[in-house]
């Protein structure tokens, strides 16, 4: 069976010939990976935009990945601002730093505003400037055409979402006025809502007719214990403007499926994001509280796909071996992909204290184990 009519028939809750596999990594993760798999071709494929990540194809071959992607650009001739202490400014006029292998953010510009007012005579960036879709469309057109994978498209930079921990107002004062100035919040996320509605409006006329999954704005907004705000505050503020983004998704290209990332906790509004129309859900961690992957499968797994699951924080850590990994890979097989309905993936990067070894392996059992029907006898 090809990858791109695995992965559609999974998404679709039916069983193909093994559960589709997927690949998210950091960067020195991927540099010890390469080296392991002795690999000389040269990176050329993108394969983030929080990091400046390509990868090479080969690397993609030898783990059995079925996805592949595309990504909108930045604007043409655009190049970010870099400061002496070595914070880097983005176009949104937001600092970020190198902390360990992430961009993070330390400056956000909008951190002392305090009226509605305040949001107008801030320099908002344009979706629309050029050479941001400069060979999209031909990019996506060849992975169609050209290639069996799944393509996924990329639409928004990470400074684009509606993570409250990524916000331009800064994480504290997200959190602080949404009790105490909630007009200031709506107003801001209306803003911020109307400017990512028009990425996915230039990306989705380049590309819905190449690509089968179309990421969503992250939003985070859990954290390993539960959410960074009540599930009540949650779909008063961030649900309606999330809903519309994808409502808008939906509409200007019907045949994309929408996949969602929030890390953590984030069992109480599963529902809600079902009835949103979210089609795949990602990261899945399994040592979050709620988030028992034999339970999420009994109780949403009709419903909505699931897309990670693979523990990074003990099994695929330091503290795992290849024992662990096995035994980890054969269960979430065993909970998640009967019927169909599961992507196998870590559930976040893969981060610098996984060994290459355990990555290889990982890949190998999910193959060995994964094939359709599931024999549950391998699986004890």
């Amino acid at each position: 069976m090809k990858p791109r009519e695995r992965v559609l028939l999974a998404i679709e809750h039916r069983e193909p010939d093994r559960v589709p596999l997927d690949f998210w990594t950091t960067p020195s993760t991927y540099i010890k990976l390469k080296e392991y798999l002795k690999v000389s071709e040269e990176d050329n494929i993108n394969w983030s935009w929080a990091e400046p990540l390509k990868i090479s194809d080969k690397v993609l071959k030898a783990l059995n990945i079925d996805f592949r992607r595309v990504y909108l650009k930045r604007p043409r001739n655009w190049i970010p601002k870099r400061y002496p202490d070595g914070t880097i400014e983005d176009e949104w006029g937001r600092g970020f730093k190198w902390i360990g292998e992430y961009l993070e953010y330390i400056k956000p510009p909008l951190e002392n505003i305090s009226e509605v007012e305040e949001l107008e005579e801030y320099s908002w960036p344009n979706p629309y400037v050029e050479g941001r879709t400069d060979n999209v469309m031909k990019t996506a057109r060849k992975l169609c055409e050209e290639t069996d994978y799944a393509v996924m498209g990329f639409p928004t930079p990470p400074s684009m979402d509606l993570d409250p921990a990524l916000s331009l107002l800064g994480f504290k004062n997200f959190l602080k006025y949404l009790v105490t100035n909630p007009k200031l919040i709506e107003a801001y996320l209306d803003k911020v809502c109307s400017i990512i509605i028009g990425f996915y409006d230039i990306f989705l006329d380049e590309v819905k007719d190449y690509i089968q999954v179309v990421y969503a704005p992250a939003c985070d907004v859990a954290h390993q214990h539960g959410m960074l705000m009540s599930p009540n505050t949650w779909r008063k503020i961030i649900k309606p403007r999330y809903a519309k983004i994808v409502s808008f998704i939906k509409s200007k290209a019907s045949n994309v499926k929408v996949f969602h990332h929030s890390c953590g906790a984030l069992r109480p509004i599963i529902p809600d994001l079902i009835e949103m129309g979210i089609d795949i859900l990602n990261p899945i961690q399994p040592l979050a509280r709620g988030m028992n992957s034999r339970e999420l499968k009994i109780e949403y797994g009709d419903k909505i796909c699931f897309h990670g699951g693979i523990d990074l924080q003990k099994v695929m850590s330091f503290r795992g071996n290849i024992k662990d990994v096995e035994e980890e890979v054969k269960r979430r097989i065993k909970d998640l992909a009967p019927n169909g309905g599961y992507i196998l993936a870590p559930a976040h990067n893969l981060q610098p204290d996984t060994s290459p070894e355990k990555i290889y392996v990982m890949y190998k059992y999910a193959a060995k184990y994964g094939v359709y029907p599931v024999n549950y006898s391998l699986l004890k």
